[in-house]
């Protein structure tokens, strides 16, 4: 047997790092747009959960919870939930502001939507409704009129009915 000295074995070839730069890059790029969408999400939860320690959404989850309508729709207690759509403004002291929640109760769960005014800190409805089960109760309405009787407080909600 004779072994061939004269021949080196021959190079491997050497591994380029750029693959490990561009995964690099990659993941790196991933994350800055991942943190991106997690902070405008959080800041969107932020803004909301703003919203139920508002004046506006407290004393219109009180008129809610004190709703016969309300109460005979969705049982007792009444709880509100997240804000879906809230919109706030004030201007040389008069506030006004819109806004959209849900609420639960044990017979099932609704949508509030209110819009109103407020002067010197009271908040003065002018749209106060809850729609649950299929149907929209104007809750501004219920004291005076019968809240069962066709035409009145309680609506189907595809609109009054014929």
């Amino acid at each position: 047997m004779t072994a061939d000295m004269g021949t080196a074995p021959a190079p491997q070839p050497r591994k380029s790092g750029a693959l490990k730069w561009v995964l690099l890059g990659g993941l790196g790029c991933l994350f800055l747009v991942l943190l991106g969408v997690g902070g405008c999400i959080g800041t969107v939860f932020w803004a909301l959960n703003k919203a139920k320690d508002s004046a506006i959404y407290k004393e219109s989850l009180a008129a809610v919870q004190q709703s016969p309508s309300a109460q005979t729709a969705l049982g007792t207690p009444i709880e509100g939930g997240m804000p879906t759509q809230f919109n706030y403004n004030s201007t040389n002291g008069r506030e006004t502001g819109t806004l959209t929640f849900t609420v639960t109760g044990p017979k099932g769960e609704g949508s509030v939507n209110m819009q109103g005014t407020a002067s010197g800190g009271k908040w003065a409805f002018s749209i106060l409704t809850l729609t649950a089960g299929g149907k929209t109760f104007d809750l501004l309405r219920e004291e005076d009129e019968d809240v069962g009787a066709p035409g009145n407080a309680e609506q189907d909600h595809a609109g009054p009915s014929k």
